[in-house]
């Protein structure tokens, strides 16, 4: 039987960021202008707070946003959680999240990033990360249909740093 689900396709090196408007564990709007710094924003997407895997991925973001911050980088998740599953998970997380987590749209604002998963069993996204610089293009992507495999935050800083040629995008990061 064929399968009907959506392969990831996500978005490529030199494409725009979508646009967004989601909702944060408050229900408070959050659009990607209010998520993105000076230099850029990385754009993450998880299945749900449920999912042990994502929970993991989490906390990896947790380390990885005084970084992004050191670069004037800002970062979001987005979950296929609904905003009281979101706001139940952010009272009980320790550490605090440090980064807003946002409760997915509908339809999927994933769809728009290429990494919808239509699976029956578990329609959310895949999980992966996006950066775009202060153009608001991609310049790297990580995107697996396996949950336990996690985003490359190595490659993402040397990307941020230098740029996904080996070159400094911003002299001030140097």
């Amino acid at each position: 039987m064929p399968s009907s689900h959506i392969i990831a396709q996500p978005l490529l090196n030199g494409a725009p960021l979508p646009d967004f408007e989601l909702r944060d564990s408050e229900d408070r709007p959050v659009t990607l202008a209010d998520v993105t710094g000076p230099n850029g924003v990385v754009v993450a997407f998880i299945h749900a707070t449920w999912c042990p895997f994502c929970l993991r991925q989490l906390m990896r973001l947790n380390a990885l946003a005084p970084r992004l911050a050191e670069r004037s980088v800002g970062l979001v998740c987005i979950s296929a959680d609904a905003t009281d599953a979101i706001y139940a998970y952010e009272r009980s997380v320790q550490p605090p999240l440090t980064y807003p987590l946002l409760a997915d749209s509908h339809p999927s604002i994933s769809h728009q990033f290429g990494v919808y998963d239509g699976h029956p069993n578990h329609e959310a996204p895949y999980p992966s990360l996006f950066y775009a610089g202060r153009d608001g293009r991609v310049a790297y992507s990580d995107v697996s249909g396996d949950p336990d495999c996690f985003p490359n935050i190595q490659r993402l800083l040397e990307v941020i740093d230098y740029g996904p040629e080996g070159e400094p995008p911003n002299p001030l990061l140097k």
